[in-house]
């Protein structure tokens, strides 16, 4: 009887902490992996942008191995940006000596409005970069990166600040910084 009477309790304490309330919805910022039953309080962004990349290494050749601009050591480094099949941003022209330089390149984006990205629980960000020599534009590399990461549990696991992006031993490696709203 009183082996029974245990049970029961540690069977009661085991149901009422088990299911415990709050946001289930691993979209939403306030998601508790912990919860089991879902509160209805969930609270999501609206959206996601770019604020900067900083270019820390792009190859300084083509595929043939010529130089950008040769016989110049440096090149007219353009990009743009794709949400989905979307164009979003066309950047402006930067001189760029990759192959002498000392520091990385900084892009400060955060007075661009148009890389607000409303659908990013499906589509990340693509960008492409250029070598422009007036009137062609070449592609020299490109990247997809998605600052959100669906299976991580806390918020900042899921809701990227911040990524490096390094493909194996290719010569291309930029830093993204984003902001949340």
């Amino acid at each position: 009887m009183r082996f029974s009477f245990y049970v029961c309790i540690i069977l009661c304490v085991f149901i009422t902490t088990s299911c415990k309330k709050g946001c289930t919805d691993p979209l939403a910022y306030n998601y508790n992996a912990h919860r089991s039953i879902d509160n209805g309080r969930c609270k999501y962004h609206n959206h996601v942008r770019i604020d900067s990349i900083r270019i820390l290494n792009i190859s300084d050749t083509d595929q043939n191995g010529v130089e950008w601009d040769e016989p110049f050591n440096w090149w007219d480094l353009t990009f743009d940006v794709y949400v989905g099949n979307d164009l979003i941003y066309m950047s402006d022209i930067f001189d760029v000596n990759f192959s002498s330089m000392g520091n990385d390149v900084f892009l400060d984006l955060s007075d661009e409005n148009e890389l607000k990205n409303d659908e990013w629980e499906n589509d990340g960000y693509k960008i492409v970069f250029y070598d422009y020599d007036d009137p062609y534009v070449v592609p020299v590399d490109s990247a997809v990166i998605n600052p959100f990461y669906y299976v991580g549990m806390k918020k900042n696991d899921r809701f990227l600040k911040k990524i490096k992006y390094k493909y194996r031993n290719v010569d291309l490696e930029f830093e993204t910084y984003f902001s949340w709203d």
